[in-house]
Formats: C-alpha cells, sequence, structure tokens
C-alpha cells in the first residue's frame, strides 16, 4: 500500500469461468470467511513490485 501497487485476490472458482465479468461475479458472491483463495496478484512499477514481494513463496 506505501508503493500505491494495485493488488487482487483470487478464488479458486474463478478458474472455472473464462472471462473476466464472470470472475468478479463468482468472487463477489463467495463466502469472505471460507474463500478459497489461491493466489494474489500485484500491479505496477517493475522496481516496486518486486520490493514489496521480496521473500514471499511465487508458488506453494
Amino acid at each position: 500500500m506505501q508503493r500505491d501497487l494495485c493488488c487482487a485476490a483470487y478464488v479458486r472458482a474463478m478458474f472455472d469461468t473464462g472471462h473476466d465479468c464472470a470472475d468478479r461475479e463468482v468472487f463477489l458472491r463467495g463466502p469472505v470467511d471460507t474463500a478459497d483463495l489461491v493466489g494474489v496478484a500485484v500491479r505496477g512499477p517493475a522496481k516496486d513490485v518486486q520490493k514489496a514481494v521480496k521473500g514471499a513463496p511465487l508458488h506453494g
């Protein structure tokens, strides 16, 4: 947040839709407390993104 980066969460159900609008619907309809979080996207200048995610596992 200090670097003013855009972030997005991905839940497993989003990979079954096939397009962006449906992904948003699936995400909004899903339960917040038990979301099946499978990924996070970070967008911004490369230098800032690299600093923000340094040390985080890329694949688990």
